[in-house]
């Protein structure tokens, strides 16, 4: 059992707090977040001494305690509990799955926000859910590729700098809709239920089912691949406040800024996930909207497609910046837009599962 306790929230603060806070001189006074979240890593749900008294008296009044004592200690603690089913494990393509617990978080705001142009907002996650400590690599992806007769039409694959194979070079060049395949298929080799249509062409009507009761692999949605970037943590980048620290930019490879790098090769968040800022762009599951306005605050899955602004309906989501790119895209709370047929070469993805 794990337990999750959170003080997280949205703060109306001032411009001098803002300028204090991040030091990145915005303009305007925003929302940020009070971060004072802890995580159990050791504690258990401690029964109750006085749970179950037997009562010897004549009434017909039966006492049984039925206080269940979650233990709510707000010690900080940074592990993760690895109660029944919560523990990390290996795909049938050999990719890492991360558990990470439900909890409450502020979403679109504190360190590095761009200008406050993110609507933030309390978001809960109510179902923990495992996601990959990296990007899917070019040997995963070619497990299921290799013998699916799937093969690139668009860019080629981005060169990699740090490694003599690209074996463990992050997939790029995939669409949206090709992801959706490479999920069903391992889905399918570990008996679970898919969770997209099983051609995963269709543009309107995506999903099987809502993604967060799905049992089966799939893009994360935006909310679940921000609060694992964050990690509890107010950082700018996922899991430091220095870009170079956990993020491949052109601020560290500026004569590279054209190649990707193996996976996992800086510093991991918090949680032990690697590369959610830096590296390639990654794919999630919702459509876009241009604000996080209406966003639900439970559970949020995105936007419904066809409705609302000019674009929402036409892109997907991706986030946390590329090789490519300046560190400015890299922050935990920048989103981008992009068509889900495009298949571009500094654009990956990881996946997700909803842990039952």
């Amino acid at each position: 059992m794990f337990i999750l306790t959170t003080n997280t929230a949205c703060l109306w603060i001032t411009d001098a707090e803002i300028n204090a806070k991040v030091g990145h001189g915005q303009a305007d006074a925003c929302f940020v977040c009070d971060t004072a979240s802890t995580q159990d890593s050791a504690d258990t749900a401690s029964p109750d001494s006085g749970s179950g008294d037997t009562d010897t008296d004549t009434d017909s009044d039966t006492d049984v305690d039925s206080d269940t004592d979650t233990d709510s200690d707000t010690a900080g603690d940074t592990g993760i509990d690895t109660g029944a089913s919560f523990v990390d494990y290996v795909t049938v393509y050999g990719s890492t799955m991360v558990a990470i617990p439900a909890g409450t978080f502020c979403m679109g705001c504190g360190a590095g926000d761009p200008n406050s142009i993110w609507i933030d907002h309390d978001v809960t996650l109510t179902h923990a859910f495992w996601i990959g400590s990296t990007e899917i690599t070019r040997e995963a992806w070619e497990s299921w590729s290799g013998g699916s007769g799937w093969t690139y039409t668009s860019f080629p694959q981005l060169p990699c700098t740090t490694s003599t194979t690209t074996t463990d070079c992050p997939a790029d060049s995939v669409s949206w809709y090709d992801i959706a395949q490479y999920a069903n298929a391992m889905s399918a080799e570990e008996g679970l239920t898919p969770c997209y249509l099983t051609d995963g062409t269709d543009l309107e009507t995506v999903y099987l089912t809502d993604p967060y009761s799905c049992t089966g692999y799939r893009l994360p949605t935006e909310a679940e691949w921000e609060y694992a970037a964050r990690a509890g943590e107010d950082t700018t980048y996922s899991g430091s406040n220095t870009s170079v620290d956990v993020a491949w930019t052109y601020e560290n490879a500026a004569s590279l800024a054209t190649y990707s790098h193996e996976v996992g090769t800086l510093a991991p968040n918090a949680w032990g996930l690697y590369d959610m800022s830096g590296n390639v762009w990654e794919w999630v599951g919702d459509w876009f909207n241009d604000t996080h306005n209406g966003a639900p605050l439970i559970d949020p899955a995105g936007p419904v497609t066809g409705s609302g602004e000019e674009y929402e309906g036409h892109y997907r989501i991706t986030r946390g910046g590329g090789s490519s790119y300046d560190a400015s895209f890299a922050i935990v709370s920048y989103r981008v837009s992009m068509y889900p047929d495009y298949r571009v070469f500094y654009v990956g993805f990881r996946l997700a599962r909803s842990i039952p």
